[in-house]
């Protein structure tokens, strides 16, 4: 009975393990089926992700290209019309940013004219100041020669011969050589000049005019008379009207004993103060 029993189930038994590798088969061929469909979905994604941005791109690159070919079209017929195109898309931010930097460079360049103004107003020549010029002596004594004026006078740091409003008027060309100051221009000048005079005989100085065709003419004069041996300085100013051309120059009294010409003790200048003699 046992051997019939044991004959009876061993075939139930070998199909019930059948069914389990069938089954085992399936549900491994299934899980690869769902591998492949995820795979080939994702693949998919992908690939229409690619083409939805390339086709976001093409389509913004069409329309700036509509764009562009509208403002040129557009600027054709306002270059027709005399209007000024309006900015549009890209050019609007261009435009923007030429704003600024013409706005940097319109502040850069409005400091540095600034700049340049202070600096000229440091050294502005003031334009209705009086033409003025003066020489001073140089710190030597005088010679025994009264007509020798050779290395007497300089022109003192404050005149300066090259500048336009100086130029304009004299000639300091002679000064180093002779002590002459030339007019260019006539009217009607103040004369100044001072000198240092030490006894024991002090007698003064003469200031002479020399133009182009007459011998010198004395003009001014400041005299002493004195027999004592101390240092005195002698002054005279005046006014007198110029003719173009015409020399200056100072020239010692034959009895002055000693003379020194010191830059703030002597000293020689004119001052134009009109066109013509009033």
């Amino acid at each position: 009975m046992d051997l019939e029993a044991n004959a009876v189930l061993l075939p139930s038994e070998r199909c019930h393990a059948c069914m389990l590798r069938r089954q085992r088969k399936t549900t491994r061929r299934f899980v690869r089926l769902c591998l492949f469909i995820a795979y080939n979905i994702l693949v998919l994604s992908v690939v229409l992700v690619i083409l939805w941005y390339f086709n976001n791109r093409l389509s913004r690159v069409e329309k700036d290209i509509g764009a562009i070919l509208e403002q040129r079209n557009a600027q054709v017929e306002n270059h027709k019309t005399g209007v000024p195109p309006p900015l549009m898309g890209t050019d609007v931010v261009e435009h923007k940013f030429q704003k600024e930097d013409t706005n940097s460079i319109s502040i850069e360049s409005t400091r540095r004219k600034r700049a340049a103004t202070r600096k000229k107003k440091k050294g502005k020549k003031c334009k209705n100041c009086l033409p003025v010029v003066q020489i001073e002596g140089k710190g030597g004594p005088g010679y025994t020669d009264k007509s020798n004026l050779t290395n007497l006078w300089k022109t003192p740091t404050w005149v300066n011969p090259s500048d336009k409003q100086i130029s304009k008027f004299y000639d300091m060309s002679s000064v180093q050589n002779n002590g002459r100051i030339k007019v260019k221009a006539g009217g009607l000048y103040m004369i100044y000049a001072q000198m240092n005079l030490i006894g024991p005989s002090v007698r003064g100085f003469d200031i002479f005019m020399k133009d182009e065709h007459n011998a010198p003419e004395c003009i001014a004069s400041c005299k002493r008379n004195s027999n004592l041996d101390h240092t005195e300085t002698c002054v005279t100013m005046k006014i007198i009207s110029l003719n173009p051309n015409a020399s200056l120059f100072i020239q010692e009294l034959e009895g002055n004993n000693l003379s020194e010409y010191l830059g703030k003790s002597s000293f020689f200048g004119l001052v134009k103060i009109a066109d013509t003699s009033m």
